[in-house]
This record gives C-alpha cells, structure tokens and sequence, in this order.
C-alpha cells in the first residue's frame, strides 16, 4: 500500500518514460497507470521460468508498452503471450569494471566471481585438480567448500569488484542453468576487468567474440591444459584478453548504450 501511494504521489507530475526494474512482484496497477508517455518493464531473469514471475504480473504483461529481455528465447515467449518484447544483451559499468593491470602482474591464473549454484558444487574439485595454487572463487556459498590448492574468498560487492578480478588472469564465465542462460554480465565485466574471458560455449558468446577475443568452453575440466599454455605463452593470454576487453569497452556495451538502445526501440 505505501508503495502504491508513493508511486501515485509521485505521478502528479508527467514523465516521459518509467522504467521499472524487476518488478514482476509489485502490484502492478500503479505502475501501469503511472503517468508517464511510455512504461517499461525490465528484467535480467529469465521470465519463462516461474521462480522470476508472478501471477499479476503475467495477467498484466500485455499492458506494458514492452518487456526489455536479457534472454533471446523469452522473446518469443512474452509475444506469445501478447506483450511486446525487446531484446538486449547484458552490460558492464564503466565505473565498477575496468582496470589496466597486466596478466603478468596478477597473482592467480584462473578466477570466478560468482555464487555457488547446484551445477557448480563440483568447481572447486575441478580448479583443485587442475588449477592446483593457481585458482581462486569469490561469491557466498562458497565458504563450506574446503581444499588447501584452492583460495575461496566470500562475495565481493561492487565496490571489490576491480580488486578481486585483477587478482587472476582468467575469468571463467558460468551460466545460470535454472535461467537457462546463453550469456551473463559477468560476460562483460570480465572483459571490462582486463580478464582473459573464458567463456561458456553458447551461440550468444561466440557472437559477442571471435576465437581470437575469448576461450570457450563446455564444462571447467575442459580447461586443463590452460594454465599449462599461459604459462608456456603468455603473450598469447595477454594478446587475447587484451582483444576482449576492446571488443566490449571499444563496442558500445556499457549499460548507457543499452539504455539508448531501449529508448530507440520504444
């Protein structure tokens, strides 16, 4: 209730656009009929799966001028089911993701800043058989997990992002399974990061990078013989990171361009 009268308070005044950000849980009647030329709804979810919908929001979907997708396949899903769909990939934040610190001067040759998830329970096993002293995992969940060859750290926010990612060389990029994820944030930000981006191998990322710009991958035992190759080459690992992190800062991807890229669209 307060936050519908809030909101009502708020539109006394007209607004070009309301954006509304993951509310798939808010009474949706006030958004809608906040006063405002155009309303959008965004969400990073995937919304064909129910965790990251409600009831109320499905019934008043189509009553949104567009539902702004992170997800490709929710695209057909939402005009099916009468809204209007607009498609963008994930960003990185100018502020919080970048850094000019070499490969050489980073500690760890492999990280992964990220929660633990159920199809993750075996990473730190993998990077202790293949990463043995060379590997690092930031993120809650984590901290249960025990091995003396691996270094487990609890979630950094925002602010710790730099610092946690210019501690490795390479950023290893996983997916959100319940989401059914083909790209992340994270498939930027490493990037962003100077990271060497070792990519899950979805059709998304191999549009976003060429082979020369990334690693693919399809599961993190795959990447056995990488530290052998940093450290064997390692102007190939500089060579490469140092192609991704052009390709994302010098291509627009910054979440001001996709901001543009939804006003352009609407």
């Amino acid at each position: 209730m307060e936050f519908s009268l809030r909101l009502r308070r708020q539109s006394l005044d007209r607004f070009d656009l309301l954006v509304a950000v993951k509310c798939v849980n808010f009474p949706q009647e006030p958004l809608l009929e906040f006063n405002a030329d155009k309303r959008v709804h965004v969400s990073f979810d995937d919304l064909g799966n129910p965790e990251n919908v409600s009831d109320a929001y499905l019934r008043h979907e189509p009553y949104w001028d567009a539902i702004v997708t992170t997800k490709s396949y929710n695209v057909p899903e939402i005009r099916s089911r009468g809204g209007v769909p607009i498609f963008i990939n994930n960003a990185y934040d100018p502020r919080l993701h970048f850094s000019d610190l070499p490969l050489s001067a980073r500690r760890f040759d492999i990280g992964f800043i990220g929660a633990r998830r159920r199809d993750r329970a075996d990473l730190v096993r993998v990077m202790h058989t293949h990463f043995a002293e060379k590997a690092i995992i930031y993120g809650p969940g984590w901290r249960s997990e025990r091995s003396s060859l691996v270094e487990v750290r609890p979630a950094t926010g925002a602010a710790g992002f730099v610092k946690a990612a210019e501690s490795f060389k390479a950023s290893l990029v996983l997916l959100n399974s319940d989401n059914r994820d083909l790209q992340t944030a994270r498939t930027f930000e490493a990037a962003a990061a100077g990271n060497l981006v070792l990519a899950k191998d979805t059709p998304e990322h191999r549009e976003i990078y060429s082979v020369n710009e990334a690693v693919f991958f399809n599961t993190p035992s795959d990447l056995a013989d990488l530290t052998a190759r940093m450290d064997q080459d390692p102007t190939w690992a500089q060579r490469v990171a140092t192609a991704g992190h052009d390709r994302v800062v010098g291509g627009n991807n910054a979440y001001f361009h996709r901001a543009m890229q939804i006003i352009s669209e609407i």
